[in-house]
């Protein structure tokens, strides 16, 4: 099992009918190779990913990084689709997003799901550690070995589509030719976050 992401390989083991038992979740796929000789290499373990957790309810510092080179900062109370705010600067929002946060470990904490991100790419850092990154299947992240007791500052970057600022654009003939056929916004920007406990 080859993961493209990080470049790791890990063996699959197969049963006695020489059959490889392969686990995967939805959108996910799995690269595999078949080697010529035996390599020793660390056993591939399948890990499901976790059920529902608990909705994360949180005041958000949410730093924007516009495709244009522009930056402004939002406070939100609770996350919002970009398309659908009353801010034009949100609502035509293109580039790299930042949540910032903290919470307090009550439970031991394993995952943190970001249960909405749109078709963005996400990255996780748990009190500035890297939690990893996300950018096909679900966004799933496992913190157990990241969270600690007492506060913890949770980031979350996330990097939207271009097609809201490509629509926005209404002087620039290539923007609109490619986007301008479109008469809504799309969904855009992180909706959802879910703390999954070890007991869940």
């Amino acid at each position: 099992m080859w993961d493209p992401a990080t470049g790791e390989r890990f063996a699959l083991v197969s049963d006695k009918n020489n059959e490889l038992h392969i686990q995967l979740d939805a959108l996910e796929s799995a690269l595999i190779v078949f080697e010529p000789r035996k390599i020793d290499l660390p056993t591939y373990k399948f890990v499901s990913s976790p059920g529902s957790g608990k909705p994360l309810k949180a005041n958000w510092k949410v730093n924007f990084k516009h495709i244009n080179g522009s930056t402004f900062s939002r406070n939100m109370e609770r996350l919002v689709d970009f398309s659908t705010s009353e801010d034009e600067a949100i609502r035509t929002f293109a580039g790299t997003v930042t949540y910032t946060t903290s919470i307090e470990k009550q439970d031991d904490i394993k995952f943190i799901n970001l249960t909405n991100v749109n078709q963005a790419v996400t990255e996780l850092y748990i009190n500035d550690e890297p939690a990893g990154m996300r950018w096909y299947g679900n966004h799933n992240y496992n913190v157990e070995n990241l969270v600690q007791s007492g506060s913890n500052k949770i980031e979350i970057v996330l990097t939207t589509r271009l097609a809201n600022y490509c629509m926005s654009l209404k002087d620039n003939a290539t923007a609109q030719a490619w986007a301008g056929r479109y008469k809504n916004p799309f969904p855009s920007g992180l909706t959802g976050v879910e703390i999954v406990n070890s007991s869940e």
